[in-house]
């Protein structure tokens, strides 16, 4: 008997072996939606040379059958069948804010460099922000640079590029840029609060500490970003969940471990933007209350 069509929607398989289709060379069309699968590869889907309309549950499924000409669902809202960025209004202003975001920081890097600062200490941590702002536009300029690559097929490309080791790397940064550059904030809102609060104590940090503060911050977002690249075993391919290659949701494909250190970071920065915001407002309300008194 030949199958042209088949249905195996909501089953509660998990695993398809990859010899699984093979038999199955005239199959037309295969829906698969509603399955939570686990461990897709490639090679399941190979053998189905006459296979032009699939469905799954998720979109990041259809990258793993690449050769197929209909794939549901189509999109996932960052990511089309055709283009990494879906939207053009995504595909617009990742080059617009990557130019702004890279110019912008250079720019002031180099006019804090130039331009005597009477606290040079805090010229020192403004400069260590803009560095982290900047890897957040060279992250943006490369999934631009991306988008414009697999323009129009980019889910012949999906799989390979969210596999490859330069998605990673640049999931990599923009994890490096967003924590670093929450640390810097609250470090600045920090030291802002004491000299406001406590303008004539030894409470402000001298050179050798903000020094060793901002290299600790840096370490530290360096650990964060780089740990999922380490051990993937553990974190799986952490950072290719998507094409734009950032952990933007933890999903059931994530192992546990993985699923808890995208907690962790989430709570993390959480605690990070409320301390900010707290000291921020407490900073508004007295700054006419105090004279900071700056090294």
């Amino acid at each position: 008997m030949i199958i042209y069509k088949w249905n195996i929607s909501f089953n509660i398989i998990k695993q398809i072996h990859a010899d699984q289709f093979d038999y199955l060379e005239k199959l037309k069309s295969l829906s698969m939606d509603g399955m939570d699968l686990q461990a897709l590869r490639n090679r399941i889907f190979q053998p189905l040379t006459n296979l032009s309309h699939i469905y799954f549950k998720k979109f990041q499924f259809c990258g793993y059958a690449p050769h197929v000409r209909s794939c549901k669902p189509n999109t996932d809202g960052i990511s089309s069948f055709e283009n990494l960025l879906a939207n053009v209004l995504l595909r617009v202003f990742v080059w617009v804010v990557s130019a702004i975001t890279c110019f912008g920081n250079i720019f002031v890097i180099c006019m804090r460099s130039y331009i005597r600062s009477e606290n040079k200490l805090h010229a020192l941590s403004i400069m260590s922000l803009c560095c982290a702002d900047c890897l957040m536009g060279i992250y943006l300029l490369v999934i631009g640079s991306y988008d414009l690559r697999y323009r129009g097929e980019y889910n012949r490309h999906a799989q390979m590029w969210m596999d490859s080791m330069q998605c990673r790397i640049t999931g990599s940064l923009a994890m490096l840029s967003t924590e670093v550059s929450v640390l810097l904030l609250s470090f600045l809102t920090l030291e802002k609060y004491l000299c406001i609060v406590y303008p004539f104590s030894n409470l402000k940090p001298g050179k050798c500490r903000t020094v060793s503060i901002l290299i600790f911050i840096w370490f530290v977002g360096f650990v964060i970003a780089f740990i999922p690249l380490m051990n993937s075993d553990f974190f799986k391919n952490y950072y290719g969940r998507n094409g734009v290659c950032f952990p933007l949701l933890s999903e059931q494909l994530e192992t546990d471990g993985a699923q808890a250190y995208s907690a962790v970071i989430f709570l993390g920065k959480f605690d990070d933007y409320l301390l900010y915001l707290t000291l921020m407002n407490f900073n508004i309300k007295c700054d006419g209350k105090f004279i900071c008194v700056e090294n």
